[in-house]
């Protein structure tokens, strides 16, 4: 992968494997990244979903996985729970995004991630939304 092609774009992604108690199937010391977003330093932008999926496939970066495309509904919070899609352990929860990219006067860019309270208390806590 050679990111100096594309010095203008800033990608973000998260680091997993060997680093907090869910392992994701990495051995000792190992760890692994996925990315999920890109802005456009020049344009000063975020990439709306078709493009940053285009740019990350053509780079060849894995991405997070997708657990659903479409119009938002409330039913959809039950994403949230459930067994992990790349390892044999709870899901962490799920990340809600337009395929537009856009801004509320309240809460800024819309972005809202859901932690499952299968996550929030596989340790025995209480933890609730």
């Amino acid at each position: 992968v050679r990111l100096s092609t594309v010095p203008e774009m800033l990608f973000y992604g998260e680091v997993y494997g060997q680093v907090q108690d869910l392992r994701y199937g990495a051995k000792a010391g190992e760890v692994f990244l996925r990315f999920f977003d890109v802005f456009d330093a020049v344009r000063g932008a975020w990439l709306d979903r078709a493009e940053r999926l285009d740019m990350l496939s053509c780079l060849g970066l894995p991405t997070v996985p997708e657990l659903f495309v479409g119009p938002w509904d409330p039913s959809l919070l039950a994403l949230a729970e459930g067994k992990s899609t790349l390892a044999d352990h709870v899901r962490e929860g799920i990340v809600i995004k337009p395929a537009r990219e856009r801004f509320d006067d309240r809460i800024g860019r819309v972005i809202l991630k859901i932690h499952g309270q299968g996550y929030l208390t596989r340790k025995g806590g209480t933890e609730k939304h």
